[in-house]
């Protein structure tokens, strides 16, 4: 490791630079968790298609893609062209316009649950308005969230994410602030129908149906239909939190694909085209309790909801996926035979390696024992070796990749020579690693 460590160094002066000026500015040198790795984190410049730069003029293959935001991959042409034609018109209006029409109409003819909805500017404020609108419908005050489930750093959800999945995440918190959270077990029927059975006043289930930190474990179809079932019968809330897969494995995001329906479903990330965006759609009886004659549920947008650069790039993305619904079945494909041929490729060297996903979604996880299956967030953690998983991380960005914790999003720009590489690079890197 310390090897990799020093040849990382050799070739990111510059990042080194500028990392020790900004560790003296921003708390731990960062503003977002995220983008931390040690020894330093390196400092990008520019970005295209697949490609990224850095200040040392180091070139990578990029499958982070902004938080997993960007479908079609980094400035890409026809949202950059549309973009740059209608700046001349304004950035800000903090007035409505009909351009926050056109993209909620989108939303509402390609997402069956979507019947009403609201703009925000970030998809953790997105869902601290689901959370609250499942409270004042239900009347109830219990959150049941995924062990392992995050969903931004809303005081509500910040709640049961590590080891041991009971714990409050933070300092900082009032006790009524999570002191209404609990986990469920992820994938795992016998064990939520038992909680369920256990807790009163339950107000809402927030799930994402891909776990996303933890893993890109994908939800088992009869788990999430039975949160659904279950929600009927019970009369909570069902929030699918589809931020990350949302017009990631198609149009009509995960539930199309699980062919389950929530109640609300917060959506983010692909949505703004590579802006900032929050969405919440859903029933339209509960919708309404924020309509502001009732005024019965508060929420709000931010000052730069539906700004005009969002709503452009926003519609100008799903315009493109409406009228290209091919590249929904080029990524899957692609995504499928990347996760099998990486698992092929590993189980012949290194049964301890192996790569989970969904779609054009992937992670590689590095395990402590062979040939495991990982289906939940407490699997995740029990088998991870967290060293062997750093150490294939920063050899692989050594290398000219870049996939923080090692997720990984195929875009639209990545060519078939690139992935290959990627794989390759992962074999011999992971056969090598002591």
């Amino acid at each position: 490791m310390r090897e990799v460590e020093q040849e990382y160094k050799n070739k990111t002066s510059n990042s080194e630079k500028l990392f020790s000026k900004a560790i003296k500015i921003f708390p731990g040198g960062i503003c977002h968790p995220l983008r931390y790795f040690h020894p330093y984190p390196f400092y990008i410049k520019r970005a295209k298609g697949s490609k990224i730069w850095d200040v040392d003029n180091n070139q990578y293959t990029d499958y982070w893609m902004g938080h997993y935001s960007l479908i079609f991959g980094h400035s890409y042409p026809p949202i950059i062209k549309h973009l740059s034609s209608e700046m001349k018109n304004g950035t800000q209006w903090g007035i409505v316009n009909g351009l926050q029409i056109r993209l909620a109409e989108k939303i509402i003819n390609n997402i069956k649950s979507a019947e009403m909805g609201k703009f925000a500017n970030t998809g953790m404020e997105a869902n601290t308005y689901a959370i609250r609108l499942a409270r004042a419908y239900t009347k109830n005050k219990i959150v049941l969230k995924a062990e392992g489930g995050w969903h931004g750093f809303t005081s509500d959800l910040m709640y049961g994410i590590n080891p041991n999945f009971n714990n409050v995440e933070t300092e900082g918190l009032l006790e009524s602030e999570s002191g209404y959270t609990r986990t469920i077990p992820f994938n795992d029927i016998e064990g939520t129908e038992k909680i369920l059975n256990q807790t009163k006043e339950i107000a809402c289930i927030i799930i994402e149906p891909v776990l996303g930190s933890a893993g890109f474990i994908p939800a088992k179809k009869e788990y999430l239909k039975f949160l659904s079932e279950e929600s009927k019968k019970r009369g909570y809330i069902l929030i699918f939190d589809e931020i990350i897969t949302g017009f990631r494995l198609g149009l009509g995001g995960a539930q199309e694909y699980y062919n389950v329906y929530p109640d609300i479903t917060v959506l983010g990330k692909i949505l703004g085209g590579g802006l900032p965006i929050g969405a919440l759609f859903g029933n339209k009886e509960i919708m309404k309790l924020s309509d502001i004659k009732n005024n019965i549920v508060k929420i709000g947008g931010g000052t730069f909801s539906c700004n005009p650069l969002t709503m452009l790039s926003g519609l100008k993305t799903l315009e493109i996926l409406e009228n290209n619904k091919e590249i929904y079945s080029k990524l899957n494909s692609i995504g499928d035979k990347f996760r099998a041929k990486v698992n092929s490729e590993l189980n012949d060297i290194n049964k301890k390696c192996i790569a989970t996903g969904i779609s054009s979604l992937f992670q590689l996880h590095y395990l402590n024992k062979e040939n495991q299956n990982i289906s939940n967030a407490k699997q995740k953690e029990s088998l991870d070796d967290k060293k062997k998983s750093e150490e294939l991380f920063l050899r692989l960005v050594t290398n000219g990749f870049y996939l923080p914790r090692l997720h990984g999003a195929i875009s639209y720009s990545h060519k078939q020579e690139e992935n290959t590489k990627l794989i390759n690079n992962i074999t011999e890197i992971a056969d090598n690693i002591k």
